[in-house]
C-alpha cells in the first residue's frame, strides 16, 4: 500500500508541474515598496530602486534587498535573515529581532542599532557610512573591505569581532566580545 501511495504522490506532483508550466508552485514573496505595519508576511523582497519601511512587521521568512533599494525595519520580527547585495541603505533599529543573520554587501550605507541578531552580522564592501551599535549578536560581527567610515560600538557579541581590509579602519568602543577581537578591531 505504501509504494502505491508514493507512486500516486509522484504522479500528482508531475501533473501539477506540467499544469503550471514546469515551475514549482509556492506562495510568492511579498513585494515591499512603501510601508508595512503590524502584519505578518512570509519571505519579503525589496525591489531595485524602491523603499520599504517595516514597523512592527512580522516576517516569517527572510528579507532580500535588491540593488539601490532602501530598507528600514523598526520593532520588526524577522524569523530568517536580511540579505542585501547592493542595497542603497539598510537601517535596522531598536526592538528589531532577526532569527538568522544580517548580511549587507556591495552597498552604500548600513545602520544597525539596537537589534537582536541570532547569528552573524556581516558588512562587506560598503561605500558609505557603516554604523553598528548597541546590538546583541549571537554569532560573529564581521566588517570587511568597507571604504568609508565604520563605527562599531557597544555591541554584545557571542562569537568574534573581526575587521579586515577596511579603509579607513573602523572606530568604536565598548564592545563586549565572548570570542576574540581580531585584526583592525583588536582594540574595539
Amino acid at each position: 500500500m505504501k509504494p502505491l501511495l508514493t507512486v500516486a504522490l509522484v504522479v500528482v506532483m508531475v501533473l501539477t508541474s506540467l499544469l503550471f508550466g514546469g515551475r514549482a508552485v509556492f506562495a510568492a514573496d511579498t513585494i515591499c515598496s512603501g510601508s508595512l505595519g503590524a502584519v505578518t508576511v512570509g519571505n519579503l523582497r525589496v525591489p531595485a530602486n524602491r523603499t520599504c519601511t517595516l514597523t512592527g512587521t512580522r516576517v516569517t521568512g527572510s528579507i532580500t534587498v535588491e540593488t539601490n533599494a532602501y530598507l528600514t525595519a523598526t520593532r520588526a520580527t524577522i524569523s530568517g535573515s536580511i540579505i542585501s547585495n547592493g542595497g542603497k541603505v539598510i537601517k535596522v533599529t531598536a526592538g528589531t529581532t532577526v532569527g538568522g543573520s544580517i548580511t549587507a554587501t556591495q552597498g552604500c550605507s548600513a545602520k544597525i542599532d539596537g537589534a537582536r541578531i541570532t547569528r552573524d552580522l556581516v558588512v562587506e564592501a560598503d561605500r558609505a557610512v557603516v554604523s553598528l551599535t548597541n546590538n546583541s549578536v549571537g554569532g560573529n560581527l564581521v566588517a570587511l573591505r568597507n571604504t568609508s567610515s565604520t563605527w562599531i560600538a557597544y555591541n554584545t557579541i557571542k562569537g568574534n569581532l573581526s575587521c579586515t581590509g577596511n579603509n579607513p579602519p573602523p572606530n568604536g568602543r565598548g564592545n563586549v566580545v565572548t570570542g576574540a577581537k581580531l585584526d583592525q578591531c583588536s582594540k574595539l
